[in-house]
């Protein structure tokens, strides 16, 4: 019987280790598998998420143009709308400069000399500030009334020519106020420069 014990085991144990073995083999290549399955999955998470990685990169780039963009563009209004301040104040400082020059006999003088070429048509038709008609001499029929907002100067009317020079002191203003846009333009670029 010991003899038939001992075959057993012997046969137990060779059917064992054999079983154990291919088990051990079966293992070994499904841990194989699955390593190469997990490494190819981890390789496909790595490519979607650096996919979607770069999408938000590119949303969050065109973001932040658009942020700087709308920075920029409130800075151009504020700026403009600076200038704009700046030229309407140097304007309005200018009108009153040119009132109190309509005062002063200098203008007076420099009004007759100006007027002295259209004075000698009869076709003309003068325009000129209530307080400069009375300041001439002579009452004469040709003069007519110009608008206050013109602040001084005249204007002529050429009724045979049917031509009006404008040599009010507004036009001259308006004339002038590219020039002072100009200016302004160049002492808010100095400014910047010195600021940044």
């Amino acid at each position: 019987m010991l003899l038939l014990e001992n075959k057993y085991d012997l046969f137990k144990k060779i059917t064992y280790d054999k079983k154990l073995n291919f088990f051990n083999k079966e293992l070994e290549e499904y841990n194989k598998t699955l390593a190469k399955n997990l490494t190819s999955y981890e390789e496909e998470l790595r490519k979607k998420f650096d996919k979607k990685l770069k999408r938000e990169k590119h949303k969050l780039e065109i973001k932040k143009n658009e942020e700087i963009e709308l920075i920029k563009n409130t800075e151009k209004e504020s700026v403009l709308k600076l200038r704009e301040e700046l030229i309407e104040e140097i304007s309005k400082e200018l009108k009153e400069k040119y009132r109190e020059y309509t005062r002063t006999e200098k203008y007076f003088e420099n009004l007759k000399r100006e007027l002295k070429d259209f004075l000698g048509d009869e076709n003309n038709t003068i325009f000129l500030l209530k307080d400069d008609i009375k300041r001439f001499d002579s009452n004469m029929e040709r003069f007519e009334v110009l608008d206050e907002s013109e602040i001084g100067g005249f204007i002529v009317l050429n009724k045979k020519e049917n031509i009006i020079y404008n040599n009010s002191i507004k036009e001259a203003i308006k004339e002038d106020r590219n020039t002072i846009g100009l200016y302004v333009q160049e002492f808010i670029n100095k400014v910047g420069d010195e600021i940044e």
